[in-house]
Parts: structure tokens; sequence; C-alpha cells
């Protein structure tokens, strides 16, 4: 085992209640809402991948590439099982959510510099999941989150004079958002466009 999965694997073992509760919490919110869609077997796929990668970076401020390229990959695999045994495109979906999230994320890394290149991991890792409408969604989500907390970072700022944190991890603004989509962004789709 190299340094980087050692590391891994021990911050995994310190917060390891944690995540399992907020796996538990995803997974249950899953078969709760989408029970009876062929959606709830991306969105529990999706909890297993997105939860440990987006903790840790709201911990420790930094998204692992290994743990991004592994829910790469599980969402590849997730999307092909799923095309072998109810085929209807989801490897292409899947396919297509990685490119566009992970393309918008690669975009503003490119354009800012202010994020990560595991920020554009994570982007593609959870579009694997959603496709890409669902993809657009859990971009604009992510955001309107993210300023959400900065907001109110300036009123504590304001209130005590002091900062309590400088700066917020994207990664767990992206789960949050991915996860949303997931559980309700094809009815946030049909709203927003007036369709059905």
């Amino acid at each position: 085992m190299g340094t980087e999965w050692q590391v891994i694997w021990g911050q995994l073992q310190t917060h390891k209640y944690v995540i399992l509760m907020l796996m538990a919490a995803a997974i249950t919110a899953a078969v709760l809402v989408l029970r009876g869609d062929d959606r709830i077997y991306m969105a529990l796929g999706g909890a297993v991948a997105m939860i440990p990668a987006a903790y840790l970076d709201g911990r420790c401020y930094r998204l692992y590439h290994r743990l991004t390229i592994g829910g790469l990959l599980l969402g590849i695999l997730c999307s092909a099982a799923l095309e072998i045994l109810m085929p209807g495109n989801q490897l292409a979906r899947a396919c297509e959510g990685m490119a566009c999230l992970g393309g918008l994320f690669l975009a503003l890394y490119i354009a800012t510099g202010q994020l990560g290149f595991g920020d554009v991991c994570y982007g593609a890792a959870l579009g694997t999941f959603l496709g890409w409408q669902c993809s657009l969604v859990a971009f604009v989500l992510t955001f309107a989150l993210g300023l959400a907390a900065a907001c109110r970072e300036y009123l504590y700022y304001f209130r005590h004079g002091s900062w309590r944190r400088r700066m917020l991890p994207l990664g767990p603004f992206m789960a949050c958002g991915a996860y949303i989509s997931l559980l309700w962004g094809q009815e946030m789709i049909r709203w927003y466009t007036g369709v059905g």
C-alpha cells in the first residue's frame, strides 16, 4: 500500500461512523423518494461513491484522486451493469454526464484557477451517475449551495469581526448538488421547462 492509500485509509477509519451514517441517510432517502424508479440504482451507487470523498474534502480540504477515480469507475460499472440488465443507453448517458459535469468544472479550472483538479475529477465521477441533464442541475445547485455557505461565513465575519473559515471546500457542495439532482433533477427540469 502506498503512502496516499495509507492516508486515505487512516482518514476513513477516523471518520468511519459519520461517513456510514451519512451513507445510511442517503440510501434511506433514495429508497423513500425513488421507490419503483429505475434511477434508484444510480442513486444508491452514487451515495456510496460520493460521500467518502466529499466528507474528507470537507474535513481535510482535499479531494483524493484515488477516491474520485474510484467513484468514476464505480459509476461506469453501475451504468454498464444496468445496461446489461435493463438496456436503455445507460452507458451512453453516464459518458454524457461525465463529459458534461467534468467539462464544466474543467472549464472553470482553466478559466479561474480557483478550483483544484480534484474538483474536476470529482465532477466527472458525479456526472457518471447523473447524465448530462441532471449534471447541469447539479452544477447550478453546487454553486447555489456554495453561495449560501459563503453568505453565512460573511455574516459571521460581520457579526464577530473574524473569519471562522477562510476556505470553503467545493466537494461537499458538489455532492449535495449531485444528490439533490439524483433524487429530484428530472422533476426540476420538467418544472423549469414546463414540460410534463
